[in-house]
């Protein structure tokens, strides 16, 4: 039965719908829907009863290259901000707000990869 047809149906209280369209999501969604937006999501259910999924969603090839390609760069970037940090630069060239730069990126690094290593798991569960 689509969300349509649920909805639309004789028996379908009021309380059923307000339950429904109360909530974020649609009753049925896809186990990933990162790349799926809210809109497709709820269309998805309305039409065809089933959640939504992403045409032309990348391969799991092309993923794992692509989470390589991200650790290399943080790998990259992690080891510029150890080398800034490391003293290595004379005194003078560091500033106050050098500093909180660096700190900042060193924060954001860790939320990045914390970010792919649970993608990664996400992606090797599958």
């Amino acid at each position: 039965m689509t969300g349509m047809e649920f909805l639309k149906a004789p028996d379908t209280t009021a309380g059923e719908i307000a339950d429904i369209i109360s909530q974020p999501c649609p009753p049925i969604v896809p186990a990933h829907c990162d790349n799926i937006s809210c809109r497709d999501c709820w269309l998805a259910w309305l039409t065809t009863g089933k959640p939504a999924h992403k045409e032309n969603e990348p391969e799991a090839e092309n993923a794992d290259i692509e989470l390589d390609r991200l650790r290399k760069f943080l790998r990259e970037v992690d080891a510029y901000v150890q080398e800034s940090q490391s003293g290595k630069e004379p005194p003078d060239k560091r500033t106050a707000q050098g500093e909180e730069e660096l700190a900042r990126l060193k924060r954001l690094l860790r939320e990045v990869d914390d970010f792919v290593n649970e993608r990664s798991r996400d992606h090797t569960s599958q």
